[in-house]
């Protein structure tokens, strides 16, 4: 693209496509609607947490927060005297005006959040304080110093700003045209609503200014606007919620879609200053939940607001060198500055966590790209130093401001208490992006600090017990969840306490702040803590049930899911998880109930329309089968699982072209899909007539991913019924030969374990109680179909043939540990006896490849989601055989008979030892 073609980017938060779908088909959006018909339009993923200053930095820097340093709503001071609300000043890296700055680009930044103190950009820079009226008098118009860059324009933009009090009665018809104004008395909620019109009218103004002020390059604009009507008055939109007062409904219905039609009309005016030959990109940080979605409460937690959010949002872009009239799959926040770039022939920082969008240009690109942005000298237009202390009263106002939109926790009077807490929900959404992104092991010290702290918080207990089950380490969970099940009742209020907190009088002296700050914390807190402990009690339930599914016990869950009062159950997981389990049961027109039940609550869950598509393809129904397996991705094109499916319905209809097309784009996805390579595979060779393509399909393993890769959830496959994992799980036991495999063989047999085994290894000199050893096992590598007879049983697999199991089954595998030098001179030992070499003969490097096995196990666990695994000492086991066996009991989740598996003990065997 020409440097001197302009480039708009706009930022709705909140914006959601449910709601705009349905005005711009009642034509009463015709603004986007211009950008939709010209352009390319899809949905974008959020991140977690979807907190805005967290996500609109993301935005325009294409990292993960963690990366780009702006972590929540507020921050401690930099001298931790008091808290302070987020700033751009705590920006790490370099944001896309910056970048653009530096390459000579003329740049105009409006209201982004954060974006105060104003950065001395290539343009003008309006940051966010500019919007915010702080006094009664509507002549006073009075900016913070460095609220608007250059400073001579200060002034200027400060006459553009619109007060409340200038708004009339025509200025609120249009959200409340039901409302009889002579009558009504202005309230709360008109008053938000009247502030948020005046907010809205001022970045406008400010927009615009700016637009038309100087020439630009390029130009970044951010309203709030939507987001903050959803968040005061989306549950007085149609349809009507329970517990909303008639006269309420009546009066607000309108005001969420008048947000709606409000920002288009703006949108309409900036397109026009824009011109045509100019670039635009529209995109919101998350979606809102609206219709059945929506919840009364609001989660007892900072940010609690943020729970209303939904993960997916509004993209959609127009202008030279973009296609028409297209749909955009697989976009996320973190690729709209990769994407922007792209377009003006810059390069991508490869420390950028987005990718471009590529398949939203006309023609393919050139991808150019740097180490890092933040290594390139030159002046960039960021904060110098001098300008990264905030005033402490526009703080204090901006902090306020944050309390009243519900964003953060009023701090109180208490400067270490306040600050401790806000450094607490810094640290937790720290871990939310670690956890996110995979980084387990990051996240985990982090909750494991916050949940020692609080331990009566589901959120904190929930996430870390996620951490430890990722581990496989499922008797941390289990402390986890019952410390959390004790403290959480201990917040819980009978309704003799809650009559008691609703009667008790706020004493007269109190007046203000600190009468607000007494109902809060004597009536309020109390309140919103029994409803929270009632809540994660109940979330425990399902979390019970979801842990017993993952594990491979699917009969179990499904009886802890159904113990749970259907009746209460308004849960897009509860429905998800019971789909599965009843998937995972074939009880295929269960599971079809349940995941149309979670599509009346959310239609577009991409799983529930997986779900739904695979019990109707057991069902023999391949036609609406396929109707959901796409519009799942539609929904998250970047599923890799829902493209196999796809495949494999399409195979049941005999479509073989079309089905190779998407069992190739499931491999695109993800190379190292092997169960969709080896359908492709077959349906080459046998059905297709193209041998070549399958040749050139059987050279191409473990290649590295090509593109974004979603999580995948391979427990939802559609396959052959000898290749489900809907059994129990495999009882795997294995460790170094020599290390206590057939003794543990022998306990689990005489515990009354089902072992796989064929007797043809008999009992020797060497192993005098048997092997139990079967002779399939060794031909694992070539043939794995054996695998279905052993599901539910025992069965002996050494190491080296452990990390070839495929992802087909669950498993538990029993890793017996030994010391090595006893391993290896154990096996010297049985050679000898055996006549296989002589006593002098010693194998070399036995130590270090046995030792490089070991080192493989823990990667193959954490990566492996359908593994558990149990490390067991063979010299603990001999000298406690009893404590080993209640461990195994407990890790199998079996009653098992821990005398006879003592029995097997014979320490006289334990020939080999090493002191």
């Amino acid at each position: 693209m020409n440097k001197k073609n302009k480039v708009l980017l706009l930022g709705w938060d909140a914006a959601d496509w449910k709601i705009i779908n349905r005005l711009v088909d009642a034509g009463q959006m015709p603004a986007i609607k211009s950008i939709i018909e010209n352009g390319v339009m899809g949905n974008i993923s959020t991140l977690e947490p979807a907190y805005s200053p967290m996500l609109w930095t993301t935005i325009a820097t294409g990292m993960y927060p963690d990366k780009h340093g702006i972590l929540g709503f507020s921050e401690p001071t930099p001298d931790h005297s008091s808290i302070r609300p987020v700033s751009n000043s705590s920006r790490k890296v370099k944001a896309l005006w910056n970048i653009l700055t530096q390459n000579g680009y003329k740049t105009h930044v409006v209201n982004w959040w954060p974006s105060f103190p104003a950065e001395p950009v290539n343009g003008i820079y309006v940051s966010n304080m500019f919007p915010k009226v702080k006094s009664f008098k509507v002549d006073d118009r009075q900016l913070p110093d460095d609220t608007v860059y250059p400073p001579e324009l200060q002034n200027l933009f400060a006459h553009f700003i619109v007060h409340p009090l200038e708004l009339t009665v025509q200025h609120l018809q249009p959200f409340m045209p039901e409302a009889d104004f002579t009558r009504i008395k202005i309230d709360k909620k008109i008053e938000v609503l009247t502030k948020q019109i005046a907010e809205a009218a001022s970045i406008h103004a400010a927009a615009t200014l700016a637009l038309e002020q100087q020439e630009w390059d390029f130009a970044a604009i951010y309203w709030d606007t939507i987001d903050h009507f959803c968040h005061g008055f989306m549950n007085f939109s149609p349809p009507q919620m329970k517990g909303i007062k008639d006269e309420e409904f009546k009066l607000y219905k309108h005001v969420v879609d008048g947000a709606y039609r409000l920002m288009d009309s703006m949108l309409a005016r900036i397109l026009q200053l824009a011109g045509d030959e100019c670039a635009v990109f529209l995109t919101s940080d998350h979606g809102f939940k609206s219709g059945d979605m929506r919840q009364r409460q609001t989660p007892n937690e900072p940010a609690g607001p943020a729970y209303h959010h939904r993960n997916v949002g509004v993209f959609c872009a127009k202008g030279p060198g973009i296609k028409r009239d297209e749909i955009v799959y697989g976009a996320s926040l973190l690729d709209i500055t990769p994407t922007i770039l792209t377009l003006l022939g810059l390069p991508v920082g490869e420390d950028m966590d987005g990718k471009p969008l590529v398949e939203i240009f006309s023609q393919e690109p050139t991808i150019k790209t740097i180490p890092s942005w933040e290594n390139v000298p030159g002046e960039c237009g960021m904060l110098p130093d001098e300008k990264r202390d905030l005033d402490p009263e526009h703080s204090a106002n901006a902090i306020r401001q944050l309390i009243e939109l519900g964003y953060i926790e009023d701090p109180g009077d208490d400067v270490k208490v306040s600050i401790e807490r806000t450094v607490d929900e810094l640290n937790y959404n720290l871990s939310q992006v670690y956890y996110g992104t995979q980084r387990f092991l990051l996240a985990k010290p982090l909750l494991e600090e916050l949940f020692h702290k609080k331990p009566y918080q589901g959120r904190f207990a929930f996430r870390l017990a996620d951490c430890y089950a990722d581990e496989g380490d499922y008797e941390m969970v289990e402390k986890i969840l019952t410390s959390l099940k004790i403290n959480a009742e201990k917040k819980l209020l009978n309704k003799e306490q809650i009559q008691h907190i609703n009667d008790r009088k706020v004493p007269e002296i109190l007046k203000g702040r600190e009468r607000e700050r007494w109902i809060k914390e004597n009536k309020q807190n109390p309140i919103k803590e029994n409803y929270q402990a009632k809540n994660d009690l109940y979330q425990l339930k399902i979390y019970e049930g979801d842990l017993l599914l993952k594990r491979g016990f699917t009969k179990q869950a499904l009886k802890k899911y159904k113990e749970i009062t259907s009746k209460k159950v308004k849960s897009s997981s509860y429905y998800a998880q019971m789909g599965k389990a009843y998937l995972k049961t074939r009880q295929w027109k269960d599971a079809e109930k349940m995941y149309s039940e979670l599509l009346k609550l959310d239609p577009d869950h991409y799983m529930a329309h997986m779900g739904v598509g695979i019990a109707n393809f057991n069902l023999s129904h391949y036609e609406e089968a396929l109707d959901h397996l796409l519009d799942s991705v539609t929904l998250n094109f970047y599923n890799y699982v829902s493209h196999y499916n796809i495949g494999r319905t399409l195979i049941e209809m005999n479509d073989w072209v079309n089905a190779a097309n998407a069992l190739e784009i499931s491999l695109k996805i993800n190379p190292n899909f092997g169960t969709a390579r080896n359908v492709l595979i077959d349906l080459y060779e046998n059905k297709m007539n193209a041998p070549d393509k399958a040749l050139k399909l059987r050279g191409k393993e473990n290649t590295t991913p090509t593109l974004q890769v979603s999580s995948g959830e391979e427990e939802l496959l559609i396959v052959p019924i000898s290749e489900e994992y809907d059994y129990e799980p495999i009882i795997v036991v294995s460790g170094l030969p020599r290390s206590g495999t057939s003794l543990m063989m022998q306990m689990l047999d005489a515990a009354g374990v089902d072992i796989f085994t064929d007797g043809i290894r008999k009992p020797d000199e060497n192993n005098p109680k048997g092997y139990f050893e079967h002779e399939k096992v060794k031909q694992l590598i070539k043939n794995q179909q054996w695998l279905v007879d052993a599901t539910g049983k025992a069965v002996k697999i050494v190491v080296p043939l452990l990390y070839k199991l495929p992802k087909l089954f669950k498993y538990k595998v029993i890793f017996m540990l030994r010391d090595i030098n006893e391993v290896v001179e154990s096996q010297h030992r049985m050679l000898v006896r055996d006549g296989k070499i002589k006593e002098e003969h010693f194998a070399v490097g036995l130590n270090e490849t046995y030792q490089k096995y070991l080192e493989r196990l823990k990667p193959w666990c954490l990566k492996n989601k359908n593994v558990e695994i149990l490390m067991v000492d063979y010299r603990e086991t001999i000298d406690n055989p009893i404590e080993t066996a209640e461990r195994i009991a407990v890790f199998l989740g079996k009653s098992l008979d821990v005398e006879a598996m003592k029995s097997i003990i014979t320490p006289e065997l334990y020939r080999t030892k090493f002191f």
